[in-house]
């Protein structure tokens, strides 16, 4: 928090004007456009199970009362935050969510794993990290952050890209294009090359987060 606070009071200093915070909250009601998806396994099978998190009640209402958040019905908090700063191009994303990433804007990472403060444009770029351990792992944003999530899946929503392809090889093919057109190419071939065609389209729907109300499905 204070060091949120300490990036507000820069950011005034170089002569932004900060809004006021707008919270988001996922409604549990099974209403999220992606769970309509046919693919198998279904969107966020790995979470299937859990339980809801003790207390999970108790904060939800005091984000409803204290900090007035939305609820959200139909899509995810990141489709709603995706809008918002869509149509608020001199707000800041402040969430530690690495698919919000892929929108444009002002981002704050609070969990210090990506760069910030940080202005994403499109296309975006991808950055190839080594940990202590040696073992390597991308970071990225913009549109090729998304592409880079449809050639190698998002595990933490259950989502497969395309098989046999990781992180190293997905950076490989992305890293060094810089038009929408040839990114586009070059994940819908990798798609092609298993006839994977139905999949890409169906992929493209649970990974991308929406900047428009009009890109929610009916």
């Amino acid at each position: 928090k204070n060091k949120w606070e300490k990036y507000r009071v820069e950011l005034r200093r170089k002569g932004f004007n900060i809004m006021d915070e707008t919270h988001f909250i996922t409604a549990k009601d099974g209403s999220n456009f992606r769970y309509k998806v046919d693919v198998t396994p279904k969107y966020k099978h790995n979470r299937a199970n859990q339980p809801i998190p003790y207390g999970y009640a108790d904060c939800v209402n005091y984000c409803l009362t204290t900090k007035q958040a939305i609820m959200i019905h139909n899509m995810e908090a990141d489709d709603a935050i995706g809008i918002e700063a869509t149509a608020n191009p001199e707000g800041t994303i402040r969430v530690s969510e690495k698919d919000l990433r892929m929108i444009p804007g002002w981002h704050y990472d609070i969990s210090n794993k990506f760069p910030s403060p940080l202005y994403v444009t499109d296309p975006g770029d991808l950055i190839w990290r080594r940990t202590k351990s040696g073992t390597g792992y991308v970071i990225g944003w913009g549109m090729k952050w998304f592409y880079f999530q449809m050639l190698v899946g998002d595990r933490a929503d259950g989502v497969g890209g395309v098989p046999g392809i990781g992180e190293k090889k997905a950076y490989e093919l992305l890293y060094d294009v810089y038009t929408l057109a040839d990114m586009e190419d070059i994940v819908y071939n990798q798609y092609e090359k298993l006839q994977l065609d139905e999949l890409y389209h169906k992929n493209k729907q649970l990974l991308w987060i929406c900047r428009y109300k009009e890109e929610i499905p009916k």
